[in-house]
């Protein structure tokens, strides 16, 4: 960005006199060693220049244009006009040429002697017939325009570049390249659209205040948002107010600004607003007593073909054994790709759903559960917490930040309803087979999709939890089971019938009684609910917690002993309702034969919400003047031994805020025995679509895994077995089957790659998506927070350093180390 510049164009003197433009002359080419002028002359140094030049013999025929290394870039400094053989050669139609330009630049005509140019002055030239320009030469020169601000200062020719060397510029906001009014009408399509504008509106995007204008914030934003997408800011020159009409000298022109039409004094003058790209003008012009913005979108017309061009070389990649043909088809870009209608349709507050149209940036992100166990926290109970115990407390902190973090419309309230993840001990394919997930996962979408129009319902409530004894509480308990979501419950293959979660009953009492007006009070009451025995917890290993841990009710003033069943061997890890050893394959489902409830039929193609979004502020302590609005995607159910994803989506929000606020995220988290990995947004197969240097490794396994015949009785007894009645350990072999089978194989037609899941979850992986195959065909579900059409099960490492996607068979697997972890 060009910060310091003269707000009056360059006269013809400055470039006749141009140190660049002095080295042209075979008699005016600086020595070595010395140091060259300054840009600053007088006219009479130019007078003289331009005499000595017309007084040599030149032939008429072919005119030259001179172009002129200025600012990194080749400035057009003569006229392409024609001009009569009489008068192109003298002083006065020189003279004529030097005040006919346009208003951004005042050429000077230079030809090219035809006897004493030299190779240097050539090399430095271009020749172009005035009579029939080349658009070739056009198009050439408004790429090296939009450079042309991209210095501070004029450099020297045969100075090196360090700038450039050590850091590759960005492309300026702004530029003076704007095509004429007759190439716009000739040569350029056009496409205009209005945007309406109101006192009261309110929009994501932008931030409003009470002295702030919403047609100028509008208009801000508007122009925000091209800049993001490689648009700039043209520069134009203009006369000065005190100038006479048709006037071309220097002294009366200045260099407008486009900023200076931005301010809160100008922005109502109704001037437009000019921001220009390769192939695309727009013009923004506000009417203040229409009350709209008209957009003008001029787009170039293409005389060439835009067919996609195939291309094939061969790519050595990165970690790879040797070249790979590679295939790929270079596009046209095509301008009517990005919806600019719907974009300032979302400033104006008119939409607020980003589409794919809108060419957002987004980030995926995974929590996994680090390497190791987490640090041991003293639960409120005055007990510790196992260590899945302790990674679903962190999992509740997380829903905690984003709660924070969400955004509100100025006057709406905040939801007095938590945002919480659903825990699970499923895979989520295995979680679609299963009725009873199902029914949670859709009633928690409704509850947090409806939380802002549930903010009243402390209102319908008139009780208060102090006129009631506990026994009465205990009745309304029973009498509300569907508030307090009391059914069976499923935990590492075991059924907890009556049960509900603590989460919820501390909800419930918040929701119920005017006068606990925070978690903790209710935290407190539901203690007192457990040691007077009207409940309990289903294993009687821990007092009360607000979190994902089952509780019971029971009679009055009956012992809790009595409330478990004598089946249930004591929890040695995992949750509060974890009976035995914690699983280390997840998606432990009973067989359809033990369960205690029938369920109805499914009906087809039932759509099952497995993610949500939100709009989150990532702002909050309002440090930017803009609106920094992200939209965040997350998943719904969380399995601790899983990958949780969810992704960022923002469009011209701050990308150092977010930044800012993930790594909040993560230093959180890890406390809790989590870390966060940022992951590709596609498969690792991928990958070298995008990019043929970074293509994963394949690793082929030594033997091919068993086939399915040779271990197929003990696949069958094991989908009916337990885990009490486990295999003892001195048979490793069928132990180890037993338990992974268990974790995986729900049916007979649904099985996963049984000895490569475990080979890597025994080096360290947890599951990031399983392939698409592996969902049942009737369900119609979707993921915003993760992608949906995976070809192979990708894992991830705990370290998050690698990823890899099991292809199957003796191929085995495919290897990516991701950058974004070790770069």
């Amino acid at each position: 960005m060009r910060v310091s510049r003269s707000s009056t164009p360059h006269s013809a003197s400055d470039h006749a006199w141009h140190p660049l433009l002095r080295s042209l002359w075979p008699w005016r080419r600086p020595r070595a060693g010395t140091k060259p002028r300054s840009s600053q002359t007088t006219a009479g140094h130019a007078a003289r220049a331009l005499t000595a030049v017309l007084a040599q013999q030149y032939t008429p025929s072919e005119p030259t244009l001179i172009l002129q290394h200025d600012d990194a870039t080749i400035r057009t400094i003569a006229t392409a006009r024609p001009l009569t053989p009489a008068s192109a050669w003298s002083g006065a139609g020189a003279a004529a040429a030097m005040t006919s330009a346009d208003d951004d630049e005042l050429p000077l005509s230079l030809p090219r002697p035809a006897s004493t140019a030299s190779p240097d002055a050539i090399s430095h030239s271009r020749t172009v017939n005035p009579m029939n320009p080349r658009s070739a030469h056009l198009d050439r020169s408004a790429i090296l325009l939009r450079w042309q601000h991209v210095f501070l200062e004029r450099g020297t020719r045969h100075g090196i570049k360090w700038w450039s060397m050590s850091s590759p510029a960005c492309l300026p906001l702004t530029t003076r390249y704007l095509p004429s009014d007759q190439e716009l009408a000739t040569s350029w399509h056009e496409y205009p659209y209005t945007v309406s504008v109101h006192s009261d509106t309110t929009s994501i995007m932008l931030k409003r205040d009470a002295s702030s204008s919403p047609a100028l914030m509008m208009l801000l934003e508007m122009c925000a948002q091209r800049l993001s997408q490689g648009f700039q800011l043209v520069e134009r020159v203009v006369a000065r107010p005190d100038a006479a009409p048709g006037t071309r000298d220097a002294s009366h022109l200045v260099v407008r600004q486009p900023t200076e039409l931005l301010r809160p004094g100008n922005f109502a003058s109704g001037e437009p607003i000019y921001l220009s790209s390769m192939n695309q003008v727009h013009c923004i012009t506000y009417k203040r007593q229409e009350g709209m913005i008209n957009v003008t979108r001029y787009v170039q017309k293409v005389p060439y073909s835009t067919a996609p061009i195939p291309y094939r070389c061969c790519v050595w990649p990165r970690s790879q054994l040797g070249y790979r043909i590679t295939s790929t088809q270079f596009q046209h870009p095509d301008p009517h790709a990005y919806n600019w209608t719907y974009l300032d349709s979302m400033i104006a507050g008119y939409e607020d759903t980003f589409t794919e149209s809108l060419l957002y940036w987004r980030a995926r992100f995974v929590l996994v559960p680090s390497e190791g166990s987490p640090n041991k926290i003293l639960a409120n109970a005055g007990e510790y917490l196992s260590d899945e115990e302790v990674r679903l407390a962190g999992m509740d902190r997380l829903a905690d930040m984003f709660a924070r973090v969400e955004y509100r419309a100025p006057g709406e309230p905040k939801s007095e309803v938590p945002l919480r993840f659903l825990p699970t001990t499923l895979d989520p394919s295995s979680s679609l087979r299963d009725d009873a997930f199902i029914h949670a996962i859709t009633e928690l979408y409704d509850e947090l999709t409806k939380r802002k129009c549930s903010s009243d319902a402390r209102s319908r409530t008139q009780r208060d939890a102090t006129s009631c004894t506990l026994a009465q509480l205990a009745d309304d308990m029973r009498s509300s089971s569907k508030e307090l979501k009391i059914h069976t419950r499923l935990w590492h293959s075991e059924l907890y019938p009556d049960a509900f979660t603590g989460a919820d009953l501390v909800t419930w009492l918040c929701r119920t009684f005017r006068d606990i007006h925070t978690r903790e009070d209710a935290v407190l009451l539901a203690s007192k609910l457990q040691e007077n025995g009207h409940i309990a917890h289903v294993l009687n290993v821990h007092g009360f917690m607000d979190g994902h841990y089952f509780y019971r009710l029971t009679g009055r003033g009956e012992s809790a002993e009595g409330t478990t069943r004598s089946t249930r061997k004591p929890p040695t890890a995992g949750s509060g309702a974890s009976p035995s050893a914690r699983s280390r394959g997840k998606a432990n489902v009973l067989h359809p034969g033990t369960r205690q409830v029938s369920s109805p039929p499914r009906p087809n193609h039932r759509r099952v919400p497995l993610s949500r979004s939100m709009l989150i502020d990532v702002d909050p302590g309002r440090r930017s003047p803009r609106s920094e609005v992200a939209v965040l995607h997350h998943d719904l159910a969380h399995n601790a031994e899983n990958g949780f994803n969810f992704q960022i989506h923002w469009l011209g929000a701050t990308a150092r805020l977010i930044d800012e606020l993930v790594q909040t995220w993560t230093r959180t988290v890890e406390r809790y025995g989590l870390r966060l990995v940022e992951a590709p947004i596609a498969q690792i197969k991928d990958v070298g679509q995008n990019n043929p240097f970074q293509a994963p490794m394949p690793i082929a396994l030594a033997l091919a895994p068993p086939k399915r015949s040779a271990y197929a009785a003990l696949l069958e007894r094991a989908r009916h077995a337990k885990n009490a009645s486990m295999p003892d350990d001195h048979d490793y072999m069928e132990t180890w089957l037993v338990r992974h089978v268990l974790s995986q194989c729900t049916s007979t037609s649904h099985t996963n790659p049984l000895f490569e899941v475990a080979l890597l979850r025994h080096f360290g992986f947890v599951l990031d998506q399983e392939a698409k195959s592996m969902y049942p065909d009737d369900m119609d579900f979707y993921y915003s927070s993760r992608p949906n059409n995976f070809d192979y099960t990708q894992f991830v490492h705990r370290s998050g350093v690698a990823f890899v996607q099991i292809v199957g068979g003796r191929d085995g697997f495919l290897w990516y180390v991701s950058p974004l972890c070790v770069s």
